[in-house]
């Protein structure tokens, strides 16, 4: 019985050591590939979150600019409406405006800044990004 048994088992350990040889050959071969695309993945990931933000920051500037504008020279009543009540609201929008604009956006913008720790620093970078995972 103990022969029949060692008889099963020597065939199915020699194919596992045979697929774990497999394995490891091929995670060296693909580690290079792998380390590269989550380089390039998180580099353009973070560059287009950057480039949406700073396209906000200065859709936001130039709308603060017309606003700011249209509440110096008192037309407020052509941007909020006609009534007294709607036009109270005009200083109220440029000063938010103005707080997302020159306070908030940049905060985000840079704190972001993942693209430029790839691109300077990749070894960093992975060297962060294992330790997120573990």
């Amino acid at each position: 019985m103990d022969e029949e048994l060692k008889a099963q088992l020597i065939p199915i350990l020699e194919n596992t050591k045979d697929g774990l040889a497999a394995a490891v050959d091929f995670l060296c071969e693909q580690s290079p590939l792998l380390v590269n695309e989550i380089l390039l993945w998180e580099g353009i990931k973070s560059g287009i979150i950057c480039l949406v933000l700073l396209a906000l920051m200065i859709i936001g500037i130039v709308i603060s600019k017309k606003v700011r504008s249209l509440v110096k020279n008192k037309d407020c009543k052509k941007a909020c409406g006609d009534s007294a009540d709607e036009c109270m609201w005009c200083p109220g929008l440029a000063i938010a405006y103005h707080v997302m604009v020159y306070i908030g956006l940049p905060i985000i913008m840079f704190c972001n800044l993942t693209w430029l720790k790839v691109l300077v620093a990749p070894r960093l970078f992975l060297v962060e990004y294992i330790k997120d995972w573990l």
